[in-house]
C-alpha cells in the first residue's frame, strides 16, 4: 500500500527489485504499474524457487525492503506499506522535500508549477495536507 494516498494505487508506477537475502545486488528489477488496490502481478522469469529480499519504490514513497520472501514456482505473496514524503526522490524525507513542496504550494494539476511528487496525497493540489504528510515523516529514510 502507498501510505497517505487518496486514490487507488492502480496505474501508479513502481520499481520492484529482488535480491538474494542480505545482498544489495539485484537479481531482477521490474518497472511497472500497480494493479487494483496496489497489486503486483508482473511475471518473473528465470528466478529459481527460494527465499529473497524484495525492495519496492514508487515515486514520492521511500524504498522499502520486505525480507525473506519465499518464492515458489507459482510466485510469492507479500504485503508492504511504503512511507510517503520523498518529494525530491532521494530516498529520505528531509529539508529538500520541504523546498519541493514550497515551490509547488497552492498549485493544482495543470498549473505551471504543479509537481506530482509534491502532491503527496494524490488530490491534484499541493496544499496543507501535503505539508502535514511530509512533517509527520520528516527525518525518515528508505531501505
Amino acid at each position: 500500500t502507498l501510505s497517505d494516498y487518496l486514490p487507488d494505487e492502480a496505474g501508479k508506477g513502481y520499481t520492484l527489485t529482488i535480491t538474494n537475502v542480505g545482498s544489495s545486488s539485484a537479481l531482477v528489477t521490474i518497472n511497472d504499474v500497480f494493479g487494483a488496490a496496489g497489486s503486483v502481478s508482473e511475471g518473473i522469469s528465470g528466478l529459481p524457487a527460494g527465499t529473497y529480499d524484495v525492495y519496492v519504490k514508487s515515486s514520492h514513497w521511500l524504498r522499502k525492503v520486505t525480507g525473506s520472501v519465499v518464492f515458489s514456482t507459482s510466485g510469492a505473496n507479500f504485503t508492504t506499506e511504503l512511507v510517503n514524503g520523498d518529494s525530491n526522490l532521494d530516498n529520505e524525507v528531509g529539508p529538500a522535500d520541504f523546498s519541493v513542496l514550497s515551490s509547488a504550494f497552492g498549485s493544482f494539476l495543470g498549473d505551471a508549477n504543479f509537481n506530482a511528487n509534491a502532491d503527496l496525497n494524490g488530490d491534484n493540489e499541493v496544499g496543507p495536507a501535503d505539508f502535514s504528510i511530509l512533517a509527520a515523516r520528516f527525518g525518515t529514510f528508505g531501505d
